[in-house]
C-alpha cells in the first residue's frame, strides 16, 4: 500500500500520526475461517506461507482455538490493506492477532508494545513479529506463548 501523499497527515501542528484507512476493495484479499470465536489474525503472505500456517495452528492449538473453525484468517500481499474497523463492524471480534509491522495497513493508529496484549475499543489486540521471524527465534516463541495465555487463559 502506497503511503498517500496528503500534507494533514504529516502536520506539525498535530503530536500524532494520522493513518488513512485502507481503500475497501477486498476481493482479491486472501480471507478465511469461520469465526466461531471471534478472534481475527492478520499477517502478510511470506515465501513459506504453509509453515507460518502450520505454526500457527500449533499456537492455535495450545490455547484451545481451531484456526479454520474459531478464527478469522487474512493474509495480505505487500501491496494490500483491508479496514480493521469495517470488519469488526460485521464480525465484532474479540480478539485479533498481528503479525508483522502491519497496523497502519489496518488502518489501526494506537500505541502498543509487541508481544503485550492491550485493549481497544471492546477488542483485544496482541502485534508480534512476522511469523517467519517467530518460527526460528525461541525468545520470540515464548514472548508470543507468554502473551497468549495472557490474552486467552487468565
Amino acid at each position: 500500500m502506497a503511503d498517500k501523499q496528503n500534507k494533514i497527515l504529516n502536520s506539525p501542528i498535530l503530536d500524532f500520526t494520522l493513518v488513512a484507512l485502507p481503500d475497501e476493495n477486498n476481493s482479491e484479499i486472501n480471507i478465511s475461517g469461520s469465526n466461531q470465536k471471534k478472534l481475527l489474525i492478520v499477517c502478510e503472505m511470506e515465501e513459506d506461507h504453509t509453515a507460518n500456517i502450520n505454526l500457527l495452528e500449533k499456537i492455535l492449538g495450545a490455547v484451545k482455538y481451531n484456526l479454520i473453525d474459531d478464527c478469522k484468517i487474512i493474509c495480505l500481499k505487500q501491496d494490500q490493506s483491508i479496514s480493521f474497523s469495517n470488519f469488526d463492524k460485521v464480525d465484532g471480534f474479540k480478539n485479533a492477532l498481528i503479525f508483522g509491522p502491519i497496523s497502519r495497513k489496518l488502518g489501526l493508529n494506537f500505541e502498543f508494545k509487541w508481544y503485550y496484549p492491550i485493549e481497544h475499543n471492546d477488542c483485544k489486540f496482541l502485534f508480534a513479529d512476522h511469523l517467519s521471524v517467530i518460527q526460528s527465534d525461541k525468545a520470540r516463541k515464548g514472548a508470543l506463548w507468554g502473551a497468549l495465555q495472557e490474552m486467552f487463559l487468565s
